[in-house]
């Protein structure tokens, strides 16, 4: 009978063996669909849209392996229906084994029968001990067959697969600790470091690989604030300023990534940043602004919406700061503005470039095309006032052209387009209207831009 159990033991392991080797075919005929799929997805959401996306060489976090101790790699081999066969084999040789070798050392036939029943529980102990071990090896598994892999490449069939390998059904509530290890080691990766802006594209990144994974909000949210004990603790051993800043900075992303991961409902009960890191909900916010805003600039820079004035681009600007960014109008138009503000002066700074010249460098007719698209493009502006907050003409008056440097570069700028305005004859209304604009986007006063006007037409 022991001769015909452990036969039965063997089996079920050489059938494992089998077993493995198909299911590692089939699990890397997944991959390469996962893998192909993802990428077909990214390609059509980006010609769609400019939102930020995941870059496809982003570094993965599973970049080794993780070794299962000599228990753990016994479940990795074994499947479920052979796992058990084999704890029951290994039960009844030892209860029969142990009774053997107690009938030898006593004539007690009562003791020796008790023994061997107590030898028996305690197999039966140590096989489930062993049993234990699948939710350790579970997740140590799922991390190894994450190998230098992109986390958004797995689905949640891959890993409800590992899972029941090991006669777990569901790993995210079975074991969640263990779980959360990965998702940790993913958002520990996607914080990004020093003075490395956020994407836009990990708060989505998270959801995605929480809800693969099967863990919930709760469990995660552990793991976020895990990841802000960790940055407080590197301020306080390093100790050195330049740390400091730098870990307050990427604690700065991780409270941001952390709001927009949960939403605002959620991430008030399960982060408590001001209980657990003695930060005030001003700063907090100043978190979710800063990092906001910086999301929103770079997004209106790689559009070019405002720069061009596109109407669909600034419809999608507008959603994008609305419904995923959660910036007030305030907050947008500010940056708008800023953005087209920005465009006028670079214009403004090549004409002038050009004005400085001398010689036959010094082409006037450039400098008034120039000027003259800068009237075109607030007029573009003023007509899509609305389409966006902070969409208006600009003006130059304040900031960096209160300079005395700067206004005169602005006035002789004036003084060359009413030159070319007049230099055919005298100055049309329509020219007038022009002129006026013009003295507005350049800030200057009426005195100003009357006495300029005068000298260039006295002249003419």
């Amino acid at each position: 009978m022991v001769a015909n159990q452990v036969m039965r033991v063997k089996q079920y392991g050489a059938r494992t063996v089998h077993d493995a080797n198909k299911i590692g075919s089939s699990q890397r005929k997944i991959r390469a669909n996962n893998r192909n799929s993802l990428r077909m997805r990214s390609s059509e959401v980006r010609a769609s849209s400019q939102k930020p996306q995941p870059p496809e060489d982003q570094p993965s976090p599973f970049s080794f392996e993780i070794e299962l101790d000599k228990y753990e790699r016994v479940m990795a081999k074994l499947q479920t229906p052979q796992r058990i066969g084999a704890y029951l084999a290994a039960v009844s040789l030892a209860s029969m084994g142990s009774g053997a070798l107690l009938g030898q050392a006593t004539k007690n036939a009562i003791v020796r029968t008790g023994t061997a029943v107590v030898a028996g529980c305690g197999a039966a102990y140590g096989a489930s001990v062993i049993d234990k071990k699948r939710f350790t090896a579970a997740p140590k598994q799922l991390w190894n067959e994450l190998n230098n892999r992109d986390p958004l490449s797995i689905d949640a069939r891959e890993v409800k697969e590992v899972g029941e390998r090991f006669g777990i059904k569901d790993m995210g509530t079975q074991c969640p600790r263990e779980i959360c290890g990965l998702y940790d080691a993913y958002l520990s990766s996607l914080i990004p470091v020093g003075d490395e802006p956020v994407k836009g594209w990990e708060p989505d990144a998270l959801k995605q690989f929480r809800e693969t994974l099967g863990l919930e909000d709760s469990e995660a949210a552990q793991a976020h604030l895990e990841v802000g004990r960790r940055l407080y603790r590197k301020r306080i051993e390093l100790g050195d300023k330049d740390t400091e800043i730098e870990s307050k900075v990427e604690f700065q992303k991780l409270v941001y990534i952390s709001q927009m991961t949960f939403g605002e409902e959620k991430a008030r009960f399960m982060l408590p940043w001001r209980r657990v890191f003695r930060v005030t909900d001003a700063q907090v916010a100043l978190a979710l602004k800063d990092n906001a805003s910086q999301l929103f600039r770079s997004f209106l820079k790689s559009g070019g919406a405002v720069a061009t004035v596109d109407l669909n681009g600034l419809a999608e600007a507008k959603s994008y700061a609305s419904d995923d960014l959660l910036l007030s109008d305030d907050i947008t138009g500010e940056i708008v503005q800023s953005e087209a503000r920005a465009h006028v002066v670079k214009i403004v700074e090549a004409a002038t470039e050009i004005a400085k010249q001398r010689g036959s460098a010094r082409d006037v007719d450039l400098v008034e095309k120039k000027i003259g698209s800068i009237l075109d493009y607030n007029g573009r502006l003023e007509k899509s006032a609305g389409a966006l907050a902070g969409v208006g003409p600009v003006t130059l008056f304040g900031g960096e052209y209160e300079a005395d440097a700067k206004i005169s570069e602005l006035k002789e700028l004036f003084k060359i387009f009413v030159e070319q305005s007049v230099k055919g004859g005298q100055l049309t209304q329509a020219c007038s209207n022009k002129l006026a604009k013009l003295r507005l986007v350049f800030g200057l006063g009426n005195k100003e831009a009357d006495a300029i006007t005068i000298e260039a037409t006295t002249k003419a």
